[in-house]
């Protein structure tokens, strides 16, 4: 479950960027701006001052989805993969020249 920011910090952060994007430097409107985590919450990162960034909505949206969710993702593969599960194959068999279907009796274990 994801560590929102506690007000105080948000407090802070707010008055360290001085109103500004802290990525881009675009001027800050209500609502037209998030706290975001610079490590993600997922991946250790700490609900702190040091780790909170105030964003533009574009910045953030960026951020997101292009650093954030490849890594947690990759991450979550990497845990999933040491712990030994895997997907189940899904793999039937090969359909020949003349039509016909030769199936996989094997099972993967």
């Amino acid at each position: 479950m994801r560590r929102e920011f506690p007000d105080r910090v948000k407090m802070d952060a707010w008055a360290r960027c001085d109103g500004k994007c802290d990525e881009c430097g675009f001027l800050l409107r209500p609502g037209g701006f998030r706290y975001n985590h610079r490590v993600a919450d997922y991946l250790g990162g700490e609900p702190n001052l040091e780790n909170c960034e105030v964003l533009c909505l574009g910045c953030d949206l960026t951020r997101t989805f292009k650093e954030d969710i490849p890594k947690i993702s990759k991450t979550r593969r990497i845990r999933k993969r040491q712990a030994g599960i895997r997907k189940r194959r899904s793999f039937l068999g090969w359909k020949l020249f003349d039509g016909s279907i030769r199936r996989v009796l094997r099972e993967r274990d």
